[in-house]
């Protein structure tokens, strides 16, 4: 009798973990979105190149480059918005394969130009060439 009740607890506790892995595949946000990372990437690099200002270029772009990296990141920058809390860990490191890795990857470089830029004009290329790398207009 006590040999089938520990046979039942393993059983249940198999089924368990079936559905807690179940539910997880069934949930990609739990794993990452990079598509959407990118997307709101894409967004922010846009919001910068329509920007008034240096400073809100530069925020924009930073908040890009937060949705790129990921908060793991020496390049996530916490005292700016992360516009894709809660999306995964980043669309690099969320990326589905290297293609579009690298898509991103360029993105980030560019924004990183577009950040240190001191030129209003210059900041702004830079922004516009990040939305159009990450919308695949390039």
């Amino acid at each position: 009798m006590a040999s089938s009740h520990r046979l039942g607890k393993r059983i249940g506790g198999a089924v368990a973990l079936a559905a807690f892995l179940a539910f997880l595949v069934a949930r990609p946000g739990l794993a990452g979105e990079p598509e959407l990372e990118a997307a709101r990437a894409a967004q922010h690099a846009g919001f910068a190149a329509e920007a008034a200002n240096l400073g809100m270029v530069h925020a924009h772009l930073q908040h890009a480059i937060n949705c790129l990296v990921g908060p793991d990141s020496e390049a996530f920058d916490k005292a700016q918005a992360n516009p894709c809390k809660g999306l995964g860990k980043g669309a690099i490191p969320d990326a589905l394969d290297d293609v579009a890795r690298h898509r991103y990857e360029l993105a980030l470089e560019r924004a990183k130009a577009g950040l240190v830029a001191l030129g209003l004009e210059d900041a702004k290329r830079n922004a516009a060439a990040v939305a159009r790398i990450l919308r695949e207009e390039d």
